[in-house]
């Protein structure tokens, strides 16, 4: 027992020791361009010239601190971004640096954004003032190519610019790159194959490839990117930002904005785990998904916004072959497709691990297409029993030229339940257009919907097998189940009505150039001004504006007239034992029951 016990503190000790040991060797590393003499990185004062003499002389433990510049894989620093740099001179490449390149190194964290030598604290630390970059734009001559800049052609303009600027291989996550800004590479800012590495508050700026991914091209691994932006990245293929294969991404606080792909995903293609939180998506342009394109893989959202994404298909999301689809509380916001799915574009496939596609607590506004202004759906009952479940989902202003103002649904299950559909509009199917029901397995019902509010425009469901709206007596093979909802123009079901929700302050269809004008959906200048979609109530609604619960003169029909079996727990006091309709039922922003006490 003594000897086993000796043995216990040998090894406590040298682990000690160990940890000791390399906490001694562990350094700070300083990198300045503008240094007037190549130093040994010891300081500020004596620091390195070159990045890429840092990196080889970096350990495990090892942190480089770099200070404020242009920095090229294969030569020296521009110490001021504003001046123009200089042309390449001969000697200028660094030795070994035929396609140069910062290679990121396990254990080693390297920080941008410092105001380096000649500041009164060169350790100040500002990744906005004091902008650290990382250029693939070796020759200098960028802007000189590039004065009528397009996304789609960065590729063939910027030959002579080196074709990846940081490369990460078989790294783990503690190789870090913290505060730069990655520019000009012509295959991928960043390449990552088989890595896991750690991004943080670097920004990936007019990268450009004529393959798949122009700002990170990820293969294997597991990257983690957080407070990251991505604006003007292009691909010729997929990914105008992101393109990851295998492996997984984790995305969080990230900002997305005016990338390009000719293919799919302007912002992300992947076919990859895929986790995203609190991420932000605008104005990115793609063929099929706007901002977003998965195929075979997982995806997992939260608190993300899409908002003027464009495609032909799929003006945020295209998604397709899918395993499982989870999308909780996001904002997706006059996102446009050409032909079909405003937001969403969504086929199943036949994957050997399926799950259901699911939007819950997200919020669809002023999307618009040909046909589906919000979601396009097909063939989600191969997928899972329930296909398709959208649940506390408000959809409002969403409109489509032709069929299916909100959804589009071919050979798929739909469950929808406490939703609110108002103010959608479509020439035919306001709130839905349903083929292909025939081809749904008939065990269950295909379309499901529970504790709603269908408040748009006359015929709200359309099937074109029959080209008729969709009333009781012509609802096929009793697939369409509707209950506990209030439906506009009367419904048959168990518990449904028909009356004014008593919306607090509805949206509208307004005139792009005047706002005070009121138009039609279909007026070709209509634009769609948001509302508030919580039930008017005498006991209390919330008013997110005030952020605080106000009273009303009225109460809606809407408030506990749900389904008697539905969870309301979450709901506010006073509650009168039944969850509300529509979107904030069994939430905590549920409208009090007026129980008409004195």
């Amino acid at each position: 027992m003594k000897t086993k016990g000796r043995l216990r503190i040998v090894a406590i000790v040298c682990v000690l020791v160990a940890c000791l040991s390399a906490s001694a060797r562990a350094k700070i590393i300083y990198v300045e361009g503008g240094a007037t003499e190549a130093g040994n990185g010891s300081s500020w004062a004596g620091a390195y010239r070159y990045l890429r003499d840092a990196l080889t002389m970096a350990e495990p433990g090892d942190e480089i601190r770099v200070g404020q510049g242009i920095y090229c894989p294969d030569r020296a620093v521009i110490p001021n971004p504003s001046e123009s740099p200089p042309p390449r001179t001969a000697g200028s490449r660094r030795p070994g640096s035929n396609s140069p390149a910062f290679p990121l190194k396990t254990g080693v964290t390297i920080k941008g954004g410092f105001a380096g030598l000649g500041a009164q604290d060169p350790n100040e630390r500002d990744v906005q003032r004091f902008t650290t970059v990382l250029s693939g734009d070796l020759r200098g001559n960028d802007e000189d190519k590039t004065g009528l800049w397009s996304p789609l052609l960065a590729g063939f303009v910027l030959t002579d610019n080196s074709p990846y600027v940081v490369i990460s291989t078989k790294t783990d996550a503690t190789a870090v790159l913290n505060g730069f800004t990655i520019i000009g590479a012509t295959t991928a800012g960043l390449l990552n194959d088989q890595g896991s590495p750690t991004i943080t508050n670097c920004t990936f700026l007019r990268n450009s490839t004529d393959t798949d991914g122009g700002a990170l091209r990820s293969t294997g691994g597991h990257p983690n990117l957080s407070h990251c932006t991505f604006r003007e990245n292009s691909s010729l293929l997929g990914g105008g930002a992101i393109y990851a294969d295998a492996g997984a991404l984790t995305l969080s606080d990230c900002h997305f904005a005016a990338n390009a792909a000719s293919v799919e995903g302007g912002a992300i293609n992947h076919r990859c785990a895929l986790d995203m939180t609190d991420c932000v998506f605008e104005q990115n342009v793609a063929q099929a998904g706007g901002a977003v394109s998965q195929r075979s893989s997982t995806l997992n959202m939260t608190g993300c916004r899409f908002e003027g994404n464009l495609a032909d298909r799929g003006g945020a999301l295209y998604l397709t072959d899918l395993v499982r689809t989870r999308t909780t509380r996001c904002v997706f916001k006059k996102n446009w497709a050409q032909s079909t799915g405003g937001a969403a574009y969504v086929v199943g496939g036949f994957s050997t691990t399926p799950g259901p596609v699911t939007f819950e607590g997200c919020t669809f506004t002023g999307n618009s297409a040909a046909s589906a202004g919000v979601l396009f759906v097909g063939n989600l009952f191969i997928l899972s029993p329930r296909g398709l479940i959208l649940s506390n989902c408000l959809l409002t202003g969403n409109r489509a030229q032709g069929t299916g103002g909100v959804l589009y649904a071919s050979s798929s299950r739909l469950t929808i339940t406490n939703c609110t559909f108002a103010d959608n509009w479509a020439s035919a199917g306001a709130t839905l257009s349903w083929t292909g029901y025939r081809w749904v397995p008939s065990d269950n019902p295909a379309l499901m919907m529970t504790n709603c509010i269908l408040w748009d425009e006359e015929g709200l469901i359309f099937l074109p097998s029959t080209q008729s709206t969709a009333k009781p007596s012509v609802t096929p093979d009793q697939l369409i189940t509707v209950a506990y909802s209030d439906v506009r123009d009367t419904w048959s079901g168990q518990g449904n009505i028909d009356a004014d929700p008593l919306f607090a302050g509805p949206g509208s269809w307004v005139d792009a150039s005047d706002p005070k004008i009121s138009v039609k959906p279909d007026h070709p200048n209509a634009t769609w001004m948001e509302g508030d979609y919580h039930l008017k109530s005498q006991a209390g609604r919330w008013d997110p504006v005030k952020e605080d619960w106000v009273q009303d003169d009225v109460t809606s029909p809407c408030i506990d007239t749900g389904h008697p079996g539905s969870l309301f727990a979450d709901e506010p006091e006073p509650k009168g034992g039944r969850i509300n309709m529509g979107v904030y039922g069994g939430t905590a922003e549920a409208s009090k029951s007026f129980l008409r006490q004195p």
